[in-house]
């Protein structure tokens, strides 16, 4: 089996022969801290398999077992499990929601694709596994087994850049950065034990890098990509500069013109772009929000267009059919997709034509992947309108739609703006350490507007520290990260549960739980805020059309401790938060673990997905 794997992969790229001999020195040097700067769509993931091959064939079995590639999102996981599967390769996942004969919650095979959540809990002795019957008390779990694993791998943290924030300026809120700062506290003590670490990313973020230099005291090896060096690489020992003309030559020659527009109705200027080119090419809106997603959704099913929107709030049975068709649909038909921020990580999907809300510049250079993806693509444009809308300058906010820090899109929209009066390109897939000639690469750009951040939060390490003293124990870990709610996450997930039959919900009732009818909701967007204290109803409204409840007490699943039947309770928000805080609710002498809150009636369809927005 692994000759024949080895065969599938040897005409490799030259920036991936290259990452591969330096992991192999770097952990023969006993310096074991590798940095990738890889462009989009090049193909790090396969280095994963390919390092696995070296580990396998003898080169590397004395530093390695296995390799843990940790990715952000579950689609991801989902997707380079099936590609290896496809090469004959046994990948295993770990994730919420994942197929279970396909999954390893300890990270014993030989390679697992795992998302950083899972992997974070798995490092923090709070096996994954086990979390529930942590939380009863009936064990302390096997926390053991899966740290041996990542400290007996090869640990390739893939996209990392996602873990940090999108600005500085709100230091000042607890638990800043906590997704940044667990994953500087989790590589140092990966690095204490001489365990590989592999840093990927295609959108590099000096200033992160620079600060997590700086905390692990270390100079790692590095392997940039950069347009700008004439010869194909150079190896300067501890690090390796290379530029692939086969690869960079087709995509620094494509154009991507950039439309900047002025408004104060995104959704209105969006539509009015969208319907000058639909029916010609396959069209991208990318909003930052579920309600103007919908909005245009529904404005343009009713001219008759072929649409799909995609966003947060349906079903993992109805995203997956949702993205069957739309790829279906992008290799026969020319089609519209509106979509929330769901399609800047993890959807491989290749559109012609973008129309996208004001972003930071981290989050444009995302969405502006997701069209002209295939190399092949020689002789093409792919246009660019990107609408700001001006009104959020007048309001007393310091959020664009929001969500994203407004200071930095401002000065995002501005740089953009600048760069086009100047009748400069930009290259959104190919980075260089110079301009060339009137293309500017996108990370010279990322560099002037994220530059002299520091977000590492010294609560959140120190709360990490403890955890993994060689003298607590997971029951203690239980109790620190749920102080935390997630240690990647601004927020838990709060499943919502989408049944076809309402008639049946009743308290106390038994019923069968299927996952595919999960939404994988936050509590902000059912209108609920989660705090130290408690759970508090912050849009009663949004509760009240989103969630099933019963005398004002909210309906949801729950599975009986002592055995395996879902039922369903009526429950208050103090009920809930006791959920949340002990990981399981007491009542009627019985502890119950939380499965789901149930959707209202009338709530959901598979069209629009759950009904969050007013």
């Amino acid at each position: 089996m692994w000759m024949q794997f080895r065969r599938l992969f040897k005409d490799l790229r030259v920036g991936i022969r290259l990452l591969l001999d330096l992991v192999e020195r770097t952990i023969e040097e006993n310096a074991p801290l590798v940095s990738v700067d890889l462009p989009t769509g090049y193909g790090k993931s396969t280095a994963s398999l390919e390092l696995l091959w070296e580990i396998y064939s003898g080169n590397l079995d004395h530093y390695a077992e296995r390799v843990v590639h940790v990715v952000p999102t579950r689609c991801l996981v989902e997707e380079f499990v099936e590609r290896a599967r496809q090469k004959g390769i046994p990948a295993y996942g770990q994730c919420m929601f994942f197929t279970p004969e396909l999954k390893d919650p300890y990270f014993i095979p030989p390679i697992v694709f795992s998302t950083i959540d899972s992997y974070a809990l798995n490092f923090c002795k709070i096996p994954v596994a086990e979390f529930e019957s942590l939380a009863l008390g009936r064990t302390l779990g096997h926390f053991d087994i899966p740290r041996y694993a990542t400290f007996s791998a090869i640990n390739i943290f893939d996209e990392y850049h996602l873990l940090v924030p999108n600005d500085a300026k709100s230091q000042d809120e607890k638990y800043f950065a906590k997704a940044w700062t667990t994953l500087m506290v989790i590589i140092k003590e990966l690095l204490r034990v001489k365990a590989p670490v592999v840093l990927e990313t295609a959108t590099p973020r000096t200033d992160a890098l620079n600060e997590l230099k700086t905390y692990l005291g270390v100079i790692p090896r590095v392997l940039s990509y950069d347009a700008a060096i004439d010869q194909e690489y150079i190896d300067q020992g501890t690090k390796i500069i290379v530029n692939d003309k086969e690869f960079s030559d087709p995509l620094l020659n494509r154009e991507y013109p950039l439309s900047i527009h002025a408004t104060s109705d995104f959704c209105k200027k969006a539509i009015e772009i969208c319907m000058k080119v639909a029916g010609t090419c396959n069209i991208l809106i990318v909003c930052n929000t579920i309600a103007q997603a919908v909005s245009i959704y529904r404005d343009l099913r009713a001219r008759g267009l072929s649409t799909i929107l995609l966003h947060s709030q349906f079903t993992i049975q109805d995203r997956e059919q949702k993205l069957r068709v739309l790829r279906d649909q992008l290799s026969k038909n020319y089609t519209i997709a509106i979509c929330t921020q769901v399609i800047e990580v993890g959807v491989n999907l290749d559109f012609d034509f973008l129309i996208t809300d004001a972003a930071p510049l981290a989050s444009l250079i995302q969405r502006v992947g997701r069209i002209g993806r295939d190399v092949r693509r020689e002789g093409e444009q792919f246009p660019i309108h990107l609408i700001y809308d001006v009104s959020y300058e007048q309001k007393d906010i310091k959020l664009y739609s929001n969500v994203y820090p407004l200071e930095t899109t401002k000065q995002t929209i501005q740089l953009l703006a600048d760069l086009k009066n100047q009748e400069k390109r930009i290259s959104w897939r190919i980075p260089a350490s110079r301009k060339l000639d009137k293309i500017v690469p996108y990370n010279l750009l990322a560099e002037e507007i994220y530059r002299n951040q520091e977000f590492y939060n010294q609560q959140v390490a120190g709360i990490l520290n403890a955890i993994l003293s060689p003298s607590t124990d997971p029951s203690y870990a239980m109790l620190q990260i749920t102080r935390l709610h997630s240690l990647i996450r601004d927020s838990m997930i709060m499943p919502v549960y989408v049944t076809p039959d309402y008639s049946e919900l009743k308290p106390n009732e038994l019923i069968v739980l299927y996952a595919e009818r999960l939404v994988p909701a936050k509590p902000y967007s059912l209108g609920l805020e989660l705090h130290e204290t408690g759970l508090k109803i912050c849009n009663r409204d949004v509760v009240r059309k989103s969630l099933k409840l019963i005398d004002d007490k909210f309906l949801a699943a729950f599975e009986e401790s002592e055995g395996e039947q879902i039922c369903l309770l009526s429950v208050s928000a103090e009920e809930l938060y006791e959920c949340f805080s002990r990981c399981f609710l007491r009542k009627n002498g019985k502890r119950y673990l939380f499965r789901a809150l149930i959707a209202n009636e009338n709530a959901y369809n598979s069209e629009e997905g759950l009904m969050t927005w007013l």
